[in-house]
């Protein structure tokens, strides 16, 4: 799968009947009335997160200038080979961290250099959504001070003019120590004076504190996302005795821990309730309308760690959360020959997104079978937020069934393989603000500790003033 670009061009194609082979369909690039080749072009705004296509005819190298031309940068395309003017010095865009081989389509052969601004992933992003429109586009490197890298990072705003997290501020600082240290090293600058920059912007934003054992808050959100997003028709008759329904989704995450990516994948059979664990070893990210399946069984990498390859523990108000989503996929999984005759009969061009031998085999399954739909589901979530004023994300969920687990004084170890880290420095690192809450409780433990000592120290004067005094006198 491919990463989560912000700019691409891909060749613009069409089905046709195979000339040689009568009744086969083929798929071949599409010409214009001179024979150019035809290339899709488009430039996604991470603030909008709408990504425009243009229909481009030409050589693939026009359609990547034009590519450039249209996501902002204005410098030509460069060789690698090609010596860096001084005029050509970058300016504040992703270019600084040089230039990516990519394989030319046209000839699989040829590998050229194109600026990064082509194959955007986070960092990119991150750039061109808060750094470029805070510093300014034009700006040369050599121009900016620290004091302006700290005072953008704290006056950035979302596009819906909410204060972000610690988290994104965080990764934006790390963005822009990378992005100069980067040109440093290329001898674009002489200092890297992001280092200058703080790392931590914890004092900034206290929304990652506000989710300490926020229970009620997210029963809140899952009743509100049970009104604004019922079972479907065929499913009503399964909610539960407060009409849950959809909200089992969040109430599942807080409960134990999942990623998203990971609760979408798991299968039923993966859930054993009678040893109260559930067994997660495949994931199902999404990214840009794709979609990547990674089965370990199959002998796939696994997902974000191979800490995340775990067996989760099953709490007690899990249970009846999992049951009703068990008994929604039974129902799915009844209905879907019928459903699938039907298709047949309309002739449906796109089905579910799974075989007909897999469909309805998830836990948390789309209400046709196969996986869910990320885009779908944060709809339905937003709804959510909009009609109760409780706008946690499905990540800061997460972070609930974090705080469950620190506040119940289990070890670090326990909490790193329930939440799938990668080591317990990791665990540290992520919810340190969290484990805070258990600093209070050691300190009350050592007052108490310091006054029996006091006690036992002044009771064992005492003695000795009275003459109390085991040593033995001389003979």
């Amino acid at each position: 799968m491919e990463n989560n670009m912000a700019a691409k061009t891909t060749p613009y194609t069409q089905i046709i009947q195979d000339p040689d082979n009568p009744g086969k369909k083929i798929r071949r690039q599409r010409t214009d009335a001179l024979g150019r080749l035809g290339w899709r072009l488009r430039v996604r705004d991470p603030r909008a997160g709408d990504q425009p296509e243009r229909v481009f005819y030409g050589r693939f190298d026009d359609a990547v200038r034009e590519l450039v031309r249209r996501a902002g940068d204005k410098h030509p395309v460069r060789d690698s080979a090609s010596q860096v003017e001084d005029h050509d010095r970058p300016r504040l865009r992703s270019e600084v961290a040089g230039a990516l081989p990519v394989q030319d389509p046209a000839d699989p052969q040829v590998r050229r250099n194109y600026p990064p601004v082509l194959y955007m992933g986070e960092q990119e992003a991150l750039c061109m959504a808060y750094i470029v429109p805070g510093l300014g586009p034009r700006r040369r490197l050599s121009s900016i001070t620290a004091g302006d890298l700290t005072e953008m990072i704290a006056e950035v705003t979302l596009k819906d003019g909410k204060t972000p997290s610690s988290h994104t501020r965080q990764s934006i600082a790390n963005t822009v120590k990378a992005m100069f240290r980067d040109a440093q090293v290329m001898g674009f600058l002489s200092t890297n004076i992001a280092e200058l920059v703080p790392s931590s912007w914890d004092a900034v934003s206290t929304r990652r504190r506000s989710l300490t054992m926020s229970i009620g808050r997210m029963e809140t959100l899952a009743a509100a996302l049970d009104k604004v997003w019922p079972l479907p028709p065929w499913a009503r008759d399964l909610t539960g005795p407060e009409g849950e329904g959809h909200g089992d989704i969040p109430r599942l995450t807080a409960f134990t821990g999942m990623r998203w990516e990971e609760f979408v994948a798991v299968e039923d059979e993966s859930v054993l309730l009678d040893v109260g664990l559930i067994l997660v070893h495949d994931t199902a990210t999404e990214s840009g309308g794709r979609r990547e399946i990674r089965r370990v069984r199959d002998g796939d990498e696994p997902g974000k760690s191979r800490a995340a390859t775990r067996s989760l523990v099953v709490v007690e108000q899990a249970v009846p959360v999992i049951k009703r989503l068990q008994a929604i996929r039974r129902r799915g999984l009844e209905l879907e020959p019928a459903r699938e005759q039907r298709r047949q009969a309309r002739g449906v061009k796109r089905p579910p997104n799974m075989p007909l031998e897999e469909r309805w085999t998830l836990l948390i399954p789309g209400e046709t079978g196969g996986y869910m739909s990320y885009g779908h589901f944060r709809k339905k979530l937003q709804k959510a937020h909009e009609a109760c004023g409780v706008d946690y994300t499905v990540h800061e969920l997460r972070h609930i069934a974090a705080s469950i687990l620190i506040s119940s004084r289990v070890s670090d170890y326990q909490i790193q393989q329930q939440m799938g880290h990668a080591s317990v420095e990791v665990t540290r690192k992520v919810y340190g603000h969290l484990f805070k809450v258990d600093c209070t409780e050691l300190a009350r433990r050592l007052s108490e500790r310091i006054d029996i000592l006091t006690e036992a120290e002044l009771a064992e004067a005492e003695r000795e003033g009275n003459g109390e005094c085991d040593e033995t006198p001389d003979a």
